[in-house]
């Protein structure tokens, strides 16, 4: 266990008492262990703190502010969904057109095919990629002059 890693740990949880991997490191890393150290002494002095009780009257002035503060109708929240869904549905029917075949049948060469598979992708991200490797098997039969 490394110093960082330690260092880590305790940043992330400190128990009560360390566990066996960590018990060693702090017996032999003496910043480790001072780190250790000062962390369970300001854990302890927190613990040593009183919590005074709350005022009397402040239950009743917080429940008069949370009574007085105007409350939002969720009656329209159905209605502004199903608008912001039909603004999402139109704007991807308008915008996403499917890549349009650039290959004539007699340009189906490996070298021709790279370039067309960049094409199609930065056309459309989400592209088949399953049609994409039919179509390029066929650029590498055709590149062999296998049918």
């Amino acid at each position: 266990m490394t110093c960082k890693h330690v260092q880590r740990r305790l940043a992330e949880d400190l128990p009560d008492s360390p566990p066996p991997r960590l018990a060693a490191h702090l017996a032999e890393c003496e910043a480790c262990r001072a780190a250790w150290q000062r962390l369970r002494a300001g854990v302890a002095a927190l613990d040593a703190l009183s919590i005074p009780p709350a005022p009397p009257a402040l239950r009743g002035r917080v429940l008069a502010a949370i009574e007085a503060t105007p409350r939002r109708s969720l009656r329209l929240a159905p209605a502004w969904a199903a608008a912001a869904m039909a603004v999402v549905v139109v704007s991807l029917a308008v915008t996403h057109r499917p890549p349009e075949p650039r290959v004539a049948a007699g340009d189906l060469h490996a070298g021709g095919m790279v370039g067309q598979h960049a094409a199609v992708l930065a056309a459309d991200p989400l592209a088949d990629a399953t049609a994409l490797h039919a179509v390029s098997a066929l650029s590498v039969r055709a590149e062999l002059g296998e049918q």
